[in-house]
């Protein structure tokens, strides 16, 4: 089990990508029902560090395509809401 996330440190060094694996198998250890509590506390705190590493680089990536989408248009963004397919 790793330490809580440095995000000053391994913030660097991780992707997206990356962070969505490590969160979904903490998530699937804890869901197993087999972990110690002392392990499970320490899951709980990757896993939510993990969650802030993600949300800010959605928020990150979502900023960047309002100001594509600003370059591309007479100043003006319109936003419009993200329909996944499938």
């Amino acid at each position: 089990m790793t330490d809580a996330f440095d995000t000053a440190g391994a913030a660097e060094e991780m992707t997206f990508e990356s962070a969505m694996e490590e969160l979904s198998s903490i998530v699937s250890k804890m869901e197993g029902g087999s972990v110690k509590l002392s392990e499970l506390v320490a899951y709980y705190e990757r896993a939510m560090a993990l969650k802030i590493f993600l949300e800010r680089a959605l928020a990150d990536a979502r900023l960047k395509i309002e100001k594509a989408q600003t370059g591309l248009g007479v100043g003006e963004v319109v936003l419009e809401p993200f329909e996944a397919e499938g």
